[in-house]
């Protein structure tokens, strides 16, 4: 009986202890998460003050497409009391460029603190909205976040990551003079006036390299590599910025200015202001005005032999007119029953039929669609380039643009909606057209 009492008396202390033990671990535990819950709450806060403590606003560098693929834009956002004002040199959703938006924003935390545009400002979610890339796949966007987590943050600059596509973005106070239209307008004359695509990178009169630029990325490759590596970059008010630093010829550089008389970027970073990116005129490069004219247009045509279609060629005269200035042209012809856009790349020197709605004609909606000899793809996919092949007489071939489709010609096709989702037939064809000017 004493035995058992002891018993009884050890494990009633040893329970006590237990008790006791869970119960300081439990506050311990308690205490930490509390100061962890403190900790994110005042990461919050300082940056709330670091984002409206600039009172004109940041510069956002956007980078935007999987391990930044198409390169950045500049953004100028302004926060206060959970209201962010944007502008932005894009035109995104039919926003003009310079245009002010406001929308909302907040700062949470999900493990880190997270800075979201939480309703819809169309500067920012334009880029992660589905089916902008490719319309046979929906589900594709532009690469674009809305939501940030904050990875390092001060008064001089804010460094975040998206958190679906990882680009890092980089945001810095504007100075209190800067004009927001000011700013946006010179981002857009540079992005104008550097118009080429391919550039030479010269270390005073020493060519060291060349560039192409492909939307707001340069592809490189160092010397002595086998492959290619992308520069992105993002347009500023007095010329661009890379992303990163960039090596050549032993100095690094990432800061240029534009010069108009050059038609180059002149690296401003100390120790390599030697360093320019001048730019090339393609070989075969062709003004926007010496594609206007009357051709004679050689194209295949449907017609029925027996049970079955033939594609035989036929003659149109046919004019390539202005439309947009140095941006586009209008096909016509007294033969063809709507005018036929077609647009130009100032920047290669080149123009391109691109698969389109075309509007109403009578009673029906017509579009143009690309065709390929075993059928035609939907409106809105594929297109064809010009390929100049003589200059006397001038000769322009519409081929495949060379991205895998096959294209072989174009369709102008029937619909009996305003969805252009009642296919009603083809309303004429041009299969491998040729235009020589007249």
């Amino acid at each position: 009986m004493k035995k058992f009492k002891k018993y009884m008396m050890l494990a009633c202390m040893l329970f006590g202890v237990g008790i006791s033990l869970q119960s300081c671990l439990f506050e311990e535990e308690d205490t930490f998460e509390q100061s962890a819950a403190n900790r994110l709450t005042e990461n919050i806060n300082r940056y709330e003050r670091i984002l409206q403590g600039v009172p004109n606003g940041w510069l956002m560098e956007y980078y935007i497409g999987s391990n930044y693929e198409y390169g950045g834009i500049p953004i100028l956002c302004r926060f206060k009391d959970g209201r962010v004002e944007m502008a932005t040199t894009f035109e995104a959703d039919g926003v003009k460029p310079g245009t002010v938006v406001t929308s909302l924003y907040k700062l949470g935390s999900n493990q880190s603190t997270v800075l979201s545009f939480d309703t819809y400002n169309p500067l920012i979610h334009y880029f992660g909205t589905p089916g902008l890339v490719d319309i046979s796949n929906p589900n594709t966007t532009l690469g674009g976040d809305y939501e940030f987590v904050m990875r390092e943050g001060a008064g001089d600059k804010i460094v975040m990551e998206g958190t679906k596509y990882g680009n890092r973005m980089v945001l810095t106070p504007l100075l209190e003079d800067a004009d927001w239209k000011s700013y946006i307008s010179g981002a857009l004359q540079i992005e104008d006036a550097a118009f080429l695509k391919n550039f030479k990178i010269m270390d005073q009169a020493k060519e060291l390299g060349s560039l192409s630029r492909s939307n707001w990325t340069f592809s490189y490759r160092p010397e002595g590599s086998k492959e290619k590596i992308n520069v992105p970059f993002v347009y500023t008010s007095t010329g661009l910025k890379l992303r990163e630093p960039m090596e050549v010829n032993g100095v690094k550089v990432m800061n240029f200015t534009w010069n108009s008389e050059r038609m180059s970027f002149n690296c401003t970073d100390a120790g390599a202001e030697q360093v320019s990116l001048v730019s090339v005129y393609p070989e075969g490069y062709m003004p926007y005005e010496k594609f206007l004219g009357t051709y004679t247009l050689t194209a295949g045509q449907p017609v029925k032999e027996g049970t079955s279609y033939v594609l035989k060629p036929r003659d149109l005269t046919v004019t390539i007119e202005q439309d947009v200035e140095g941006e586009s042209y209008l096909i016509k012809s007294e033969d063809i029953d709507i005018p036929i856009p077609l647009s130009y790349d100032r920047g290669s020197g080149s123009v391109e039929l691109v698969s389109k709605k075309l509007g109403a004609l009578s009673k029906y909606y017509i579009g143009m669609r690309i065709s390929v000899d075993t059928g035609l793809y939907p409106v809105g996919i594929a297109s064809l380039i010009g390929e100049v092949t003589t200059e006397d007489p001038f000769t322009l071939v519409l081929v495949d643009d060379g991205t895998g489709w096959g294209a072989t010609g174009f369709s102008l096709y029937a619909y009996g909606d305003v969805a252009y989702s009642e296919e009603l037939g083809y309303w004429d064809w041009f299969d491998r057209p040729v235009f020589v000017k007249q």
